[in-house]
């Protein structure tokens, strides 16, 4: 069992210090950022505290990497986009440096805008001067419902809000009386750092009208072709927008309109099937919206639904049409197609939905980076005037291909620096740092005293447990964060601190400094398994398969969502499940299942513990045995073999299948819950490092999808469901088919 909270184990990419932009002064070259519209899945996500730490992470490498923008949504479904952007804003200035920080959109219409002039004003400032301010009237009657506003004011209420805010950052001794809002002489402080205003972009589908606004106001624009029926029409709106701009006296080459749509990188063709389920995914969260909320769709108000209804019905016509996708020389052809025939400046990229796997996104944008945006970052997305050549001259950036190694070499370094970030880990840990700091806060001088250790030294390791977010600093001392009260404290209950030692012990003591020797010889050095710890029975092993409970229970073990109902079910026997985790949490979700845990002598002797602990000590029962060989004598309705199969060999894994098949009643089914690696080797990140880690375990081995699928039908089952968590293991479901 494994965490699911990357951030414990991942740290933020590490930024180098870069000079500040002057505002928008990349703007005459074709930009490139990301739109975060996220949907949550807790079976693939885990917590929502993991998720925004993955969030976070891609964030940060999106700024290392030299992108334009990143842009932020704001909606009020749950695990769906953001509800409060302010703060997650921040939480993006804080930890980048140069990437400019968007909203796509801020729905102004629906809360007063005294308080969003000051909150925007202020990730402003704090951010440098980085914020692109993304408006719109929002689209979802659920938004304005959850705050008490109709959504049939929304044209007004947005045009009302974004007068008074322009004042606010504008004007002094404000005084307002409109349909909506009034007050009297107020002045705003502090005011925007960019002026007169940030950077103000207009979100437009399908209604002409917000077109020809948007060009009055003389404000940017951001455009969602995908949503239309074809690129004229998309075409012929810009041309009203570019009208209404020179009609109120703008300069129309001094405006950007950025395209939204979703990207796909792949680095091969044949890769092009991955695409499909992710869009597939995303599309059906979207149409699960208008199917289950469809009192909270206002089509009444929005031309862009006319079509955006059906579109979202077809994702094979929004992969082919409507989407960047495919290998960076079909993405490079496809932005330029798109970038001609629109008039783009810009493009801000869908790349993290339909839950695209984080390693995945990673890769994406480095691949992007190294391979697309330099064909588009050596020239100009428009025509330059003298003036613009001038405002490019004042570009502080280095050049593309500069820019570029740079970024490969950080990538570099950060794979090459990793190893030491988990020592950190390991050695707080080991001192039990985080139980010593506790709830209370720690100065570095009374940590030391309490270690009895260098009060120097002490401070140095402190300091690096704060920048990898294990920490906080705050005048009077050190803090422990969320995730480290919860998870490294010994004292929390859903402590993982015993595993995090075991861990540290399987690489430090392992075999994982020697993995260049292993490799060359290609079969395990010799290993002394007792400076693991399996030795001794109590307490180190009841603490570290009380871990393994808890990451469990945090990330993995809710497999009742992921796969077919077990209705009717009554006998559940659990292969190799440790403490009991899964079959206390599949008998919780069916009240008549039984369940028996079959597992070696000390394992079980602590799963007995827990699971008086959790109150299921009537349900859930252990038996000590080896499942290769033993005759149970009694069948079971379902077989769960949870991370058992890569312990042995290819032959001991066919007789566990065998032995299952053997012992499940007819009809009976097996889940298998395993570390698997796709067809081709490579992924997961996760799952391909823990193959390599299989080398210390003469027997053991990863096995592949297709491998596996075989090898389950070959031993008499029908498989039912392959399922891709996205998390540490993936799940194959399968049924008793042949006698």
């Amino acid at each position: 069992m494994s965490t699911d909270d990357i951030g414990l184990l991942s740290p933020l990419p590490q930024v180098t210090s870069r000079r500040r932009l002057p505002t928008l002064a990349r703007r005459f070259l074709m930009q490139f950022g990301f739109c975060y519209i996220p949907d949550y899945y807790e079976h693939l996500h885990g917590s929502y505290s993991a998720w925004y730490r993955r969030l976070l992470h891609e964030w940060g490498t999106a700024d290392a990497l030299g992108y334009d923008a990143l842009w932020i949504a704001e909606h009020r479904f749950a695990g769906y986009a953001f509800c409060s952007t302010p703060v997650v804003a921040q939480a993006i200035a804080d930890r980048t440096e140069q990437i400019r920080i968007g909203t796509a959109v801020s729905l102004i219409s629906q809360r007063h805008p005294v308080l969003t002039a000051e909150d925007w004003a202020a990730v402003d400032l704090l951010s440098n001067g980085r914020l692109n301010f993304g408006i719109g009237r929002g689209i979802f009657a659920y938004d304005f419902g959850a705050v008490g506003v109709p959504s049939s004011e929304s044209r007004e209420r947005f045009q009302e809000a974004w007068e008074v805010i322009r004042r606010l950052w504008t004007e002094e001794h404000v005084t307002h009386s409109g349909k909506f809002w009034s007050f009297e002489d107020h002045t705003l402080g502090p005011r925007p750092l960019q002026q007169p205003t940030p950077p103000v972009y207009v979100a437009c589908i399908a209604t002409p009208e917000s077109y020809q606004w948007a060009g009055e106001q003389g404000c940017h624009l951001m455009i969602a072709p995908f949503l239309l029926k074809s690129t004229s029409q998309q075409v012929e709106y810009l041309d009203l927008y570019r009208e209404s701009l020179a009609k109120a006296g703008h300069d129309v080459s001094n405006f950007q309109i950025l395209g939204n749509y979703h990207l796909a990188l792949v680095e091969d063709e044949r890769q092009s099937e991955q695409i499909d389920g992710h869009i597939f995914k995303y599309l059906n969260f979207l149409n699960s919206i208008q199917t289950n909320q469809k009192q909270h769709l206002d089509t009444t108000h929005y031309a862009a639904y006319e079509s955006g209804e059906t579109l979202w019905k077809d994702a094979q016509e929004l992969r082919d049409n409507r989407a960047v996708t495919g290998t960076p020389q079909q993405c490079i052809d496809r932005i330029e197609e798109l970038s001609a025939a629109c008039g783009l400046t810009g493009w801000m990229f869908h790349i993290n939905y339909g839950g695209v796997p984080h390693e995945r996104v990673i890769d994406q944008m480095h691949m992007f980076a190294e391979e697309v945006m330099p064909k588009f970052k050596a020239m100009p997305s428009c025509k330059k005037t003298e003036d613009n050549s001038r405002r490019q001259s004042l570009s502080l950036t280095p050049s593309t291909p500069e820019r570029t190694a740079a970024a490969s070499a950080r990538r570099i370094t950060e794979l090459a620096t990793s190893y030491t970030r988990s020592c950190v880990l390991f050695a707080a840990n080991k001192l039990d740092i985080f139980t010593l700091i506790g709830g209370s806060g720690r100065s570095s001088g009374e940590v030391a005293r309490q270690l009895a250790a260098n009060p120097r030294s002490i401070e140095r390791l402190l300091d690096s447990c704060t920048s990898l977010g294990l920490l906080s600093k705050q005048a009077e001392g050190y803090h422990l964060t969320a995730d480290s009260r919860k998870h490294l404290d010994r004292s929390s209950p859903n402590s993982i601190a015993d595993w995090v030692a075991h861990w540290a012990d399987m690489m430090v003591k392992g075999n994982w400094q020697e993995l260049a020797e292993l490799v060359r010889a290609g079969k395990p050095l010799d290993l002394d398994w007792s400076k693991f710890g399996f030795d001794n029975r109590r307490p180190s092993i009841q603490n570290w398969i009380d871990g393994m409970h808890q990451m469990a229970l945090a990330g993995h073990a809710d497999i009742v969502s992921k796969v077919e109902p077990l209705n009717g079910a009554a006998k559940l026997l659990d292969v190799g499940g440790g403490p009991g985790t899964y079959s206390i949490v599949m008998c919780r979700h069916y009240p008549e299942l039984q369940a028996t845990v079959l597992d070696s002598t000390e394992v079980s002797d602590v799963g007995c513990e827990i699971v008086r602990r959790e109150g299921l000590d009537g349900r859930v029962r252990f038996r000590i045995g080896d499942f290769c060989t033993e005759n149970l004598q009694e069948n079971y309705d379902v077989i769960l073999l949870s991370n058992v199969l890569h312990m042995v060999d290819e032959p001991g894994a066919m007789a566990m299948l065998k032995n299952a098949h053997r012992h499940l009643t007819e009809q009976g089914i097996l889940l298998v819950q395993e570390w698997m690696v796709s067809d081709d080797g490579t992924a997961s990140t996760l799952s391909t490092l823990f193959n390599l880690h299989m080398l210390i375990n003469p027997n053991g081995d990863l096995y592949r999808w297709g491998q596996l699928r075989q090898m389950i039908e070959h031993a008499g089952f029908a498989v039912t469901q392959s399922l891709e968590t996205g998390g540490v293991y993936d799940v194959i479901v399968a049924k008793k088919s042949k006698p």
